[in-house]
């Protein structure tokens, strides 16, 4: 007979009832942030787009190599847009301690948010509570609670993104501080 693990108290405090990434303890000091205090508005934030994420996954797997392709050319154009007169700060990996790359994104306009192992990530919930613009290939159809769908800009392809459109989103948007108050209450 198989023996089922014992779940220890431990195991099961970590356990969160919900539908997202909202239930992630990263995410707790932001939300607390945001309860005391408003973000800078768009155009008072000085980087037009930043990424920082991962882009190497499990070459062993042939999914892992498909992501880690999609995510490398979408770390490529982001670059190249940066070329274009846009302020642009994109990396691969994780080196920014994580207070600094909340300071990154408090004081950035548009992060972009490619596909990794899932439709949705906690970049998009950190970047929302940060006041971002963000964008992402169209998952309109998954559901969350909240609906944070309805703070995204959707497209059919991040390749599709360009220098006239973020500055269309820049000057359309310039205060994101009601999407926080009702991502939080």
């Amino acid at each position: 007979t198989r023996k089922e693990p014992e779940v220890t108290p431990e195991m099961f405090a970590k356990i969160r009832s919900g539908f997202n990434f909202f239930h992630y303890e990263r995410l707790k000091p932001i939300i607390d942030k945001r309860r005391k205090a408003l973000v800078k508005t768009i155009n008072q934030r000085k980087i037009d787009i930043f990424f920082a994420g991962t882009t190497d996954y499990n070459q062993d797997k042939i999914a892992g190599q498909v992501i880690s392709d999609h995510r490398n050319k979408v770390l490529r154009y982001i670059q190249q847009l940066g070329t274009q007169g846009l302020d642009v700060i994109a990396t691969s990996g994780r080196i920014y301690r994580q207070s600094d790359y909340i300071d990154m994104m408090e004081n950035t306009k548009v992060i972009f948010s490619p596909f990794g192992w899932g439709e949705y990530c906690y970049r998009d919930y950190e970047a929302l509570l940060c006041g971002c613009i963000v964008i992402k290939m169209n998952t309109s159809d998954v559901l969350q609670k909240p609906d944070i769908n309805k703070h995204m800009i959707f497209v059919d392809s991040l390749f599709d993104v360009n220098v006239d459109m973020i500055n269309g989103l820049i000057k359309n948007n310039p205060d994101n501080n009601h999407i926080i108050k009702d991502i939080i209450e």
